[in-house]
């Protein structure tokens, strides 16, 4: 589960850029709490295949940033930096006006970092996304 917002640029018919920050809590199965997780900030690019004569778009998306550790385990204290690499090989632009689209990415790839030093701490996560995505 996470909360995200950015900021895009579009810069042609294909290629958008933008900044991301995302809270993203690290919920288990195993009966263990809800823990703080991560925050994550980070740089995304995106890489569009428009269709002729449709409201729908293909992407690619990457994004690669930092990402804050506020949860502490062991080997792992709050406050630890690292980084953060994500990404969606395919995703769908629903184009409901020339400036707002509605976004699904079925397939997200996110691997937060969080600690660098010693033993590395990655927390891997495969998400399915719907967003919504306004251009001015």
């Amino acid at each position: 589960v996470a909360g995200t917002a950015g900021v895009r640029v579009r810069l042609s018919r294909h290629w958008s850029f933008g900044v991301d920050g995302e809270w993203n809590p690290w919920i288990a199965l195993n009966g263990s709490p809800v823990r703080s997780g991560v925050i994550n900030i980070y740089g995304t690019a995106i890489l569009r295949f428009p269709l002729a004569y449709e409201n729908f778009n293909l992407r690619t998306t990457l994004s690669l940033g930092t990402s804050y550790l506020l949860s502490t385990f062991y080997g792992a204290p709050s406050g630890s930096i690292g980084v953060f690499v994500g990404g969606s090989p395919l995703g769908l632009e629903w184009k409901l006006s020339k400036f707002f689209y509605v976004i699904i990415n079925p397939l997200n790839i996110a691997l937060p970092v969080p600690q660098l030093k010693g033993v590395p701490l990655l927390y891997p996560q495969y998400r399915t996304s719907i967003g919504l995505e306004f251009y001015f």
